[in-house]
């Protein structure tokens, strides 16, 4: 944790039980990702900095990140989420989607839905996000959305990051470099996601 501070801030880090300590929902998905990153043979290091990025720009701009607990949760389970007292969030906009895990005791099988989001970085240097969308599969072609350039992440070191607003007049060459890459990282952010929640699921059963 102390060469990725700004993975898990202090803010971020509770006191627990003795040495233990407790963590909000949006950092246990910020680790999910780091751990899905890693899978792509990618260093811990490198991997803290690239999710840190993109997490901070997605909480940003739109709710944490996504598991994708509405191709699971109906209407009325996610009623019951509610009525316990979840219906508003901490981290953004859908911490209900681990309480609906656990608190309804899910098992859900590994495998990709429509409506998850997918992280895609080409080249080690642009970044894009788009969702699974019907008939479609895992990567739609145009349908993806630029997200931001990130400079300095190969070595490991402080990165730079520019938002893809901010250069408008390059996303043609982005998507070029997009259809002609060198290297892919593709992540499932919310089947990561979903893989995290279970694994919590077995230890609390476990315990």
């Amino acid at each position: 944790m102390d060469r990725m501070p700004g993975t898990l801030t202090t803010e971020q880090v509770l006191p627990g039980r003795g040495v233990a300590r407790t963590f909000p929902i949006m950092s246990m998905k910020r680790a999910a990702l780091i751990r899905a990153v890693m899978k792509n043979g990618v260093g811990v290091t490198q991997a803290a900095h690239l999710v840190d990025a993109f997490s901070g720009w997605f909480e940003m701009n739109y709710k944490g990140l996504p598991a994708n607990m509405d191709a699971y949760v109906g209407r009325s389970e996610r009623q019951k989420v509610y009525d316990l007292g979840y219906g508003k969030s901490f981290d953004g906009g859908n911490d209900w989607e681990f309480y609906a895990y656990m608190g309804l005791n899910l098992t859900i099988p590994h495998e990709a839905k429509t409506g998850d989001m997918i992280m895609e970085v080409i080249d080690q240097t642009y970044v894009f996000m788009t969702l699974i969308r019907p008939r479609v599969k895992l990567i739609g072609g145009p349908k993806m959305e630029a997200v931001f350039r990130v400079e300095g992440w190969e070595r490991g070191g402080e990165i730079t990051i520019t938002d893809a607003s901010e250069c408008e007049d390059e996303l043609e060459h982005w998507q070029t470099v997009r259809e002609n890459f060198t290297t892919k990282i593709l992540v499932n952010v919310s089947l990561a996601i979903r893989d995290a929640f279970e694994q919590i699921r077995r230890t609390r059963v476990a315990d």
